[in-house]
């Protein structure tokens, strides 16, 4: 094993307890597999939203560690050639880093819609928003045959024994939200709101009586979500599952954390993107 390999275990030893002290705990990761898999169907479940299915002998019985997996996506870099960074570095950013440009393969970061172990197959739903962003470019002209990467990460969703659960995501967080209704029966009583900028981003939800969607009609990411979350009684709830764009993620949790004082332990938050920036 490296001594780059070794460092990074014990900074990612550092990183999962410092977690564990901030927020509501996490599924342990099922492994960091690098797969290579290959394109094998694309369609367009929404007007926005390119739905890519993924095929791979790795994937067959593959683990996942919870119902919101997600994973590294590796697309071919400058030279068009599928090159693949060290599968034993647990850092895959600075392992990629490592490869020279022209070679040097593009990560983002998605969650699993749908996994089939038997079959081998997994799809992945990828909001399109044009060619400015790498992840989108390569959703728009994904074509069968095409390889790409698939590093396996973890999930977020770890709810115990809590039933009363509250969901706020936007639409990069709606396809783990859908793979959480489609994996367990929630109460009646509990809460999602969606906060999606158009409607277009978002593929069909499951039902569930207390779903709410909510268009941003050109306000800032998680000022809608936000406001019909402080509309809701905070104590009716013992689990808080805030996911999207970081903004939306940090104002909900600091408004139950600070203002409403439910418990951090039983909130889970993540900014999986940031606006105007690029998640790398």
């Amino acid at each position: 094993m490296s001594i780059s390999t070794l460092l990074e275990k014990a900074q990612s030893r550092i990183a999962k307890a410092t977690d564990r002290g901030a927020m509501a705990p996490m599924p342990e990761s099922a492994g960091h597999r690098l797969i290579e898999a290959e394109v094998v169907a694309v369609g367009s479940p929404a007007a926005s939203v390119r739905r890519i299915t993924l095929h791979a002998e790795g994937f067959v019985g593959l683990g996942f560690a919870g119902a919101d997996e997600y994973f590294g996506l590796l697309m071919p870099g400058p030279s068009g050639r599928l090159v693949l960074p060290d599968p034993d570095r647990l850092n895959i950013r600075a392992a990629v880093a490592e490869i020279p440009q022209e070679d040097r393969p593009v990560l983002r970061w998605y969650t699993v819609r749908r996994h089939d172990p038997v079959t081998g197959t997994l799809d992945v739903d990828i909001v399109t928003h044009g060619t400015a962003g790498p992840g989108s470019a390569w959703a728009l002209s994904a074509a069968a045959g095409d390889r790409v990467g698939f590093r396996q990460c973890g999930a977020l969703f770890l709810p115990g024994d809590a039933s009363r659960l509250c969901f706020v995501v936007d639409e990069t967080a709606a396809p783990g939200l859908c793979a959480i209704l489609e994996s367990r029966d929630l109460d009646p009583d509990c809460r999602l709101i969606v906060e999606a900028s158009d409607p277009a981003h978002l593929t069909p939800l499951p039902w569930h009586p207390g779903l709410t969607v909510v268009s941003r009609d050109g306000a800032a990411p998680g000022e809608r979500a936000l406001a019909l979350l402080r509309e809701l009684d905070a104590e009716a709830f013992d689990y808080f599952y805030l996911c999207g764009e970081s903004d939306l993620a940090s104002s909900c949790r600091r408004y139950l954390v600070s203002e409403r004082g439910v418990d951090r332990h039983t909130v889970l938050f993540s900014g999986y993107w940031k606006l105007g920036q690029a998640r790398v």
